[in-house]
C-alpha cells in the first residue's frame, strides 16, 4: 500500500500495547478494533480524547501548498508529528520495520531520536524506518513522495504548542525574537506551518487574544516594501475582511512589518525590528 492515499492514522493504547490502524480507501489494515472505533477512523473527520483521556488525534487533509499531518497525543509517548510526504536526511540508523507502530517506537525508545522518517523504497514490500538526531528547526527534512516524517514536538525546545483556536487554526510560539523574514523562514521550517496570516476578522482577533495572553507584542505575515501592505500568500491587505476592522500604523516606513498588540495593529522596521512571533497551521482544512 502507498502511503500517498493514509487517510488516517489511528494510534490506540489497549493494554499496554500501542495499536496502529492505517486506513486507506476505507480499508483497515491490522486492526482488530470495535465498530466504533472503525466508524471514528473511516469517518475522516478529527478525533477527541479517548475515554481514558490518553489520547488526541489531529487529521489534517492534503492542501496543496503546506503538507498533510497527524498530530497524536499519547499518555505513553508524548505528543509527536506525522507528515506526508515528506523525509529525514539527517540519519543515523536505518531499520527494517513491519509497520509505522515499530518505527515510532524505535525513535522514542533510541535517546538519541528526535525524528524519523518511514518508506518503502527498497523494493522488497518491507517499511524502512530512518532515525535522525534532527529536529524540524535543523531543517535536516525535504519532500519526497510516498514517505512520511515522523517528530516529537519535545524536540523543538522554543515551541509552545498553543492548540487549534476559534478560528480553526492551530498556532505555536517558538519564544524568540526575530525579524520578520527570520521568522517567516523559521516558521516555514516546521511542515504545514507559516508565520500567521490573519485576514479574517475572526482570525484577527484571535491573534490579538493570543498577543495578550501571552504578553507581548506578535509578529504577523503582513509586509510593505512596493507601497502596498501585503499577506505572506500574496493577498492585498485591503482586499482582506479584516483592513475594515483593523486600521494599520504604519509610520510610513519604506520596509515595513507589522505586529499585533491588545488594542492595534504596528508597523516596525522590517529590517532591523526584533519580536516574537506566532507560526500557523490549518490542521482542520479550513479556508486560510
Amino acid at each position: 500500500m502507498g502511503m500517498v492515499g493514509v487517510g488516517v492514522l489511528l494510534v490506540a493504547l489497549m493494554m499496554g500495547v500501542m495499536v496502529l490502524v492505517v486506513v486507506a480507501g476505507g480499508n483497515l489494515e491490522g486492526s482488530s478494533l470495535d465498530n466504533t472505533s472503525q466508524e471514528a477512523a473511516t469517518s475522516q473527520e478529527p478525533l477527541g480524547t479517548t475515554s481514558d483521556n490518553s489520547l488526541i488525534l489531529i487529521y489534517n487533509s492534503p492542501t496543496l501548498t503546506y503538507p498533510s499531518y497527524t498530530r497524536i497525543t499519547s499518555a505513553a509517548l508524548g505528543t509527536f508529528t506525522l507528515v506526508y510526504d515528506w523525509t529525514a536526511i539527517d540519519v543515523y540508523d536505518t531499520l527494517k520495520v513491519p509497520n509505522y507502530c515499530t518505527c515510532i517506537y524505535a525513535c522514542w525508545t533510541s535517546p538519541e531520536c528526535v525524528s524519523a522518517s518511514l518508506d518503502m523504497e527498497g523494493g522488497d514490500s518491507n517499511w524502512y524506518c530512518h532515525l535522525s538526531p534532527s529536529n524540524p528547526l535543523e531543517r535536516q527534512h525535504v519532500a519526497r513522495p510516498d514517505n512520511v516524517y515522523i517528530f516529537w514536538q519535545a524536540s523543538i525546545p522554543s515551541a509552545l504548542l498553543l492548540g487549534i483556536q476559534s478560528d480553526g487554526l492551530e498556532y505555536m510560539a517558538l519564544e524568540m525574537k526575530m525579524i520578520h523574514s527570520n521568522a517567516k523562514q523559521e516558521c516555514d521550517k516546521i511542515p504545514g506551518y507559516r508565520l500567521a496570516i490573519t485576514k479574517s476578522v475572526q482570525s484577527y482577533n484571535v491573534l490579538q487574544s493570543l498577543a495578550t495572553s501571552l504578553g507581548y507584542d506578535v509578529l504577523v505575515d503582513l509586509y510593505r516594501a512596493m507601497g502596498d501592505n501585503e499577506w505572506g500568500d500574496g493577498t492585498l491587505y485591503s482586499d482582506s475582511p479584516m483592513s475594515n476592522e483593523a486600521e494599520l500604523d504604519d509610520k510610513g516606513n519604506p520596509k515595513t512589518a507589522f505586529t499585533y498588540t491588545k488594542d492595534k495593529v504596528k508597523g516596525v522596521n522590517a529590517m532591523s525590528s526584533e519580536h516574537y512571533f506566532l507560526c500557523q497551521a490549518n490542521p482542520l482544512n479550513v479556508e486560510w
